[in-house]
């Protein structure tokens, strides 16, 4: 595998076990794909600053990278965005795809959950779990949403209301 001259902040293998998603902090800040085979970098991205989570689609066609005010989709079959970038509010801690792929859940510094639209990038709810929310993890019918935080406890959220 190559060396990189910034920090690598996040890493997350692609279901098919092909390729690894990983974001490197500054100097970089770029969003990497290295094919695991050649260890070689399949494709890298700029303009993502400041993300703190990468996660694949479970198809290993699309990579999220969420952080500093900004959450990206990108194809990796065609090398660039999915949709333009995301504005987002705050910080973003940690984000997940949901098992049937059609949503994404991010969740922030303050504690907001949002729920997104993965193939168009549309925000389709906000929820406030009370504090920074630090886990998210999706039921296996992509209906419920639990979140974790610095409040002691877990909110699990029906995402079909």
């Amino acid at each position: 595998m190559e060396e990189y001259n910034a920090p690598i902040v996040d890493v997350s293998w692609s279901p098919n076990g092909e390729l690894i998603a990983l974001y490197r902090d500054w100097p970089d800040e770029l969003v990497s794909v290295v094919d695991v085979e050649t260890g070689e970098e399949y494709v890298s991205w700029e303009g993502a600053w400041g993300p703190r989570d990468v996660d694949w689609s479970r198809d290993s066609r699309y990579v999220v990278s969420g952080g500093h005010q900004h959450l990206h989709i990108w194809d990796v079959e065609r090398r660039n965005p999915l949709v333009p970038a995301l504005e987002y509010s705050g910080t973003m801690t940690v984000l997940s795809w949901s098992p049937d792929g059609k949503l994404l859940a991010t969740g922030d510094s303050v504690g907001i959950v949002c729920i997104w639209d993965s193939s168009t990038g549309r925000l389709l709810n906000i929820v406030n779990s009370g504090s920074k929310v630090d886990g998210l993890a999706w039921h296996p019918s992509s209906r419920y949403l639990v979140s974790s935080g610095h409040d002691y406890a877990i909110n699990v959220w029906d995402v079909a209301n």
